[in-house]
Order: structure tokens, then sequence, then C-alpha cells
């Protein structure tokens, strides 16, 4: 009888499937366990690196490893500490309360967003803001990092020499203090005003000045009425410093344009992108009438939470409120990617948490299901498939990438095409199934087939057969509709570039003319 072989190539080179309902014969995975997509086929996962001697990994989602311009930080929930990257050794950290700066504590909140501004610093969790007013070292005192809880903040970015915050809570949208110093002012004028000053909603952001010189004093009011420099006696409650950033009228605040929650703010070209869980939205710098900030809705859909976010200036990956991956470009344009099968079920869980490998523009996508299992995709530029590191935070050292991550102790990995059913609806016979892969000499690689024989049943799965040493197996299974599978007991050093499918065709019913090719099925000599 006359053999035919497919190749399958595209498969190993695309990932998981981003629809479930993709038609037949696409060339797609439905599993994808411990390798990704590459140009050349499947490659092994598990490429970040711990940098530190023991593993600094405590609970999904700390602690996260930031790097800014003066520093390098390792932050849990309740903890901070700074690290040398010469040795990756760290020192722990003491906090100060802002106002008595007597010893302070950290608030237990969700993860963290950093804020970098080269000797100065914030850290929000959205319960409280542990900051570096970079000022102690000015006079050779002892650099004091300091917490705040009375005003909270979910979200900020440094943009074009200003810090945009967002999230703001109605609630506590300026510190206690500020009242009575507005109030002071009030009562001063000659005429009558509301001094009231409530936003109503928390999808407000507010943008500080230009060199964001009033950042701190929204929660260390001292620095309302003195400055970072509390020696300058020029300064009184009478003719307060936050008189003259007033005056200058660079600082400002607005709401998005949809009801909800900012969750993060984002730098995208020359503005930022505006997350919240109802809507997405983007700022950008005017200078017309006045020097403000402009707003464009750009989507009437909300991310999945605040490290739901991930990226660059140039290009963010989202998880969206429904579980969608979508790529961000400037414009800003919106790319749906999906996923959706994959990635949703880490929506009942306590977080997402999207990190960036910029060198190798890969995105690696963790989180929980709420349930006690963990997930973790990595996206690269060919498509998405699964890693065993569950990862909270990375950054470039050198030509590796380093983060915090846990993994788990088995490495068998398992990958399973989509349907096929060679383009036809009749019965075809698989004969042998040959590999193209490279792998170590003691990794055992084994087959096997779904099979069904029509387009809504279960599928039988066959008993796997380990592969022999030169990389095939005969499989001789008759049914319309196959998925092959593949597992390797590793995913260590683990390629598969290529598979050829040798089917026979007894079936003859939905056959008309010479040929079977429906999917450049290649007739055997």
């Amino acid at each position: 009888m006359q053999e035919y072989t497919v190749q399958l190539r595209e498969a190993f080179q695309r990932g998981l499937r981003p629809e479930p309902t993709i038609p037949k014969n696409s060339q797609i995975l439905t599993q994808c366990k411990y390798l990704k997509p590459h140009a050349s086929g499947l490659a092994p996962t598990g490429e970040v690196v711990d940098p530190f001697a023991v593993n600094a990994f405590d609970t999904f989602p700390f602690p996260q490893l930031f790097r800014g311009v003066d520093s390098t930080l390792l932050v849990g929930a309740t903890t901070l500490k700074t690290v040398n990257e010469s040795t990756w050794g760290t020192t722990n950290v003491a906090v100060y309360d802002s106002e008595t700066l007597a010893v302070g504590s950290i608030t237990t909140g969700e993860l963290w967003h950093f804020i970098d501004l080269g000797k100065a610093w914030l850290l929000l969790n959205g319960s409280c803001t542990v900051f570096n007013p970079g000022i102690w070292t000015l006079f050779g005192e002892t650099e004091k990092v300091l917490v705040q809880s009375d005003v909270t903040i979910q979200t900020g970015c440094a943009l074009l020499g200003r810090v945009i915050f967002g999230g703001l809570d109605p609630a506590d949208f300026t510190h206690v203090d500020w009242e009575s110093m507005r109030a002071r002012w009030v009562a001063e004028l000659p005429y009558a005003v509301d001094d009231s000053l409530d936003i109503g909603n928390t999808s407000f952001i507010w943008w500080s000045t230009i060199g964001g010189g009033d950042v701190f004093s929204r929660f260390y009011t001292n620095h309302a009425v003195d400055g970072l420099i509390q020696e300058d006696d020029s300064t009184s409650d009478d003719d307060p410093m936050y008189m003259d950033l007033l005056k200058r009228n660079e600082a400002g605040f607005m709401p998005m344009p949809w009801q909800g929650t900012v969750y993060n703010v984002k730098p995208l070209a020359k503005g930022a992108m505006v997350y919240g869980d109802v809507g997405m939205a983007y700022i950008f710098p005017v200078i017309e009438p006045i020097p403000t900030y402009g707003v464009m809705e750009v989507a009437e859909i909300g991310v999945a939470g605040r490290g739901a976010v991930g990226g660059d200036s140039k290009r963010h990956l989202i998880v969206d409120a429904y579980g969608a991956l979508w790529l961000i470009t400037p414009g800003p344009e919106m790319q749906r990617l999906g996923y959706v099968e994959y990635i949703s079920p880490m929506l009942d869980g306590s977080n997402i948490v999207i990190t960036y490998n910029k060198a190798r523009d890969w995105f690696y996508i963790s989180g929980d299901d709420g349930a006690g299992t963990d997930y973790s995709y990595v996206l690269t530029k060919q498509g998405l498939g699964e890693t065993p590191q569950l990862i909270t935070s990375g950054l470039a050292v050198g030509e590796d990438f380093a983060g915090i991550f846990d993994e788990p102790i088995a490495t068998e990995t398992g990958v399973v095409t989509d349907t096929i059913d060679f383009g036809n609806r009749d019965f075809k016979t698989i004969t042998t199934v040959e590999l193209s892969m490279a792998v170590d000499a003691d990794t055992v690689v084994s087959i096997a087939v779904a099979y069904r024989n029509d387009s809504y049943g279960d599928w039988t799965e066959s008993n796997w057969k380990v592969v022999n040493s030169q990389g095939w197996m005969r499989v001789q299974q008759t049914a319309v509709e196959f998925r092959f599978a593949f597992k390797f007991s590793t995913y260590v050093d683990t390629h598969l570039m290529e598979v050829a499918v040798h089917y026979q065709q007894p079936g003859k019913r939905t056959i008309r003319g010479l040929s079977v090719n429906a999917i450049n099925a290649v007739p055997n000599k």
C-alpha cells in the first residue's frame, strides 16, 4: 500500500496554540512543557540563572530583584536588602518611620513597584511606601531609608524628569498634615473658597513638578514646608516651599477616562501607559495651553493585576482581565496574542508577574491558580512555551539573565501536537514516526498517539513507546484524527527540531482523484 510522509516542523517553531478553535492540521501544539519555541524548533527553557549562593526565593512573588542607577535591591514582603553585584552578597537595610525617624517596619502588601530616581528611589506595594530621599549623605550623615503608610499608592514610574503616581486612594490622597496647611492658607485669603480636595475615585494619577522636588512631600510633609534641605532657614509656615511649587504650576492630577483602579503606570515611548482594572489609557506631555499631560483612552478592558504588565519603554506585554496576552507598542498599538486557555487559570491566583528579558526579547509570565498549582510560561518571538521556573523578577548580568525563581525537582517534558487528520476524513494508519532531535545520550525519549474517529468524541491514548537509538519508532495505529505526543526524561539540553510521520491511507470513502496531498503529504517511493 502506498505510504505518505508529513513533516511536522512549524509546530515546534510556533509552540502552543493561541486559540483552542484553531483549524485542524495547523501545525501547532496543545502542550509544550519545559521547552520553548525557537526558529530552529523546540529548545530547553530554565535559562534564568540564580546569582546568589543560597536560593533567595521565599513565597511567590517574593523577593523581587530591582536594579537602579545607584543601587540594586532585594525586596521581600517585609524585608529590604541591598545587593553587591560584584559578589552577590546582601546587606539588611533598616527602615525608619518617615515622621518620627524611629525604627519602623514594612507593612505587608502586594508585589512591589520600583521608581528609580538615582540616589533617591521609591518602592510601592499598595499598602506602604518605602523610600530613600537621597538627602542624608549630602551632609555626611548615614543614609536612612524611610517608610510610611498614611498615603497609599498602587503604582508609579519616572517619566521624562517627573514622577507619576497612580491608584490613589480618595481616603488618603494627601497626608493629614496637608489638610491643616491648606486650611491655614485658605483662612488667610480675602475671599472664601472650598478647600476640600476630594478626588472621588481611584482612577486618578498625579504627576510631580519637573525634577520631582515635591515627590516626598506627599507623605513626608515637613518637606512641603522646608524642602529637602531643611537647614535652609528661608522657608517657614508663613512662606512654605510648596507655595513656590504651586506657583510653578508643573504638578497636577487627573482621572483616567474610565472608572476603576489604576494598577500599573509604565513608560512607553514619550508617554506612559496607565493600566487599570477596567481600562487602559495613554498619557503624554503637552505644552499648550500650559505644560501638562494629555490623555487618550486605549481600551475598555483592564489588566489582571498590578504585576500583569511587563516590558520596557518600547514594548509591553500584558495579561488582560480575561486571561489573554496582548502586546502594546508605541502609538500605542495593541496586538492580541491570545493564549487564554493557558493563562486564564492564573486569574484565580494571588499574583501574575511578567518579567522581561530585553536582550532576548523574551517575556516570562508566572502565577498560580489559588489552589496550589503554579504556572510559568515563556513567550519568545516565535510563540509560547512552558518553563519550569516560577519567576518573580530578573535582570541582565553580562550575557546571562539572572533572577529570583522557584523550580520543581522533576524535569520530565511533555509535547503534544494539536489535531491532525492529514487533510481528509477517512481512516489513516500511522506506521512509523521519526524524530529529528538533539538530546543527551542518557535522555529517554518516548512517543504516544492519541486518536479518535470523529470530531467530538473522547481521545484514546496509546501506550508510550521508547524511541530507538536511531530516533524512530513503529506505531501502527488506525483512526481518523490524531495527536502526537513526545516525552523526554529531562528538558536539559533537549532540542526537538522536526518529526516525520509516515502513514498509509486504507480508507478511500472521501478520496476523489489521484492524490491525498491536502497538507503537503509526500508519497514515499
